[in-house]
């Protein structure tokens, strides 16, 4: 069954000359690092795709965990990521997510946390960690089984694998 890794960028500076163009902290690159290692576990070497908002600290988190994935993945940089309603993301999977065994999403909240929400059916498990209030905090991850192919994907046809977080806080 595919995989489907939601994750929320790293931490970023709190002000820039607007929202897009917010940069990772040191903290957050360090978080990026990090994860990149559990995203590769999950992937277990699965033919993989990655698709990324074009805002910065988006990309610049893939930067960081990119070195942890082999050179085989497919990387799509897509502008139309840098929204903030989980069914323009759920769209852009369905329409984007192709042969991926493993598809990763790297967004922004509350799109990211609403689409994991809508997918599993039911909310996330607050534990203070990994989510908080209901969301995934910055640079943690909801990874799904997902039923049936990417195309097909809608509420309730996913399951929760895993929740990811950084070695670093």
């Amino acid at each position: 069954m595919p995989t489907l890794i939601l994750l929320r960028h790293a931490k970023t500076e709190p002000d820039a000359v607007d929202d897009w163009h917010r940069e990772l902290t040191d903290r957050g690159r360090a978080q990026a690092h990090s994860i990149g290692a559990r995203i590769a576990a999950i992937r277990d070497g699965a033919r993989c795709t990655v698709m990324v908002s074009t805002a910065l600290r988006a990309a610049q988190t893939w930067e960081e965990i990119a070195p942890a994935l082999d050179p085989g993945v497919e990387v799509l940089e897509l502008p139309s990521l840098y929204v903030f309603d989980e069914r323009d993301v759920l769209r852009q999977i369905q329409e984007r997510g192709g042969e991926a065994q493993t598809l990763v999403v790297i967004g922004h909240n509350p799109g990211i946390s609403n689409l994991a929400r809508l997918l599993i059916g039911e909310d996330l498990p607050d534990d203070g960690s990994v989510v908080k209030y209901g969301a995934l905090r910055t640079c943690r991850a909801a990874a799904l089984r997902v039923d049936g192919p990417w195309a097909d994907l809608e509420e309730g046809r996913c399951t929760l694998r895993a929740l990811l977080s950084p070695a670093v806080d």
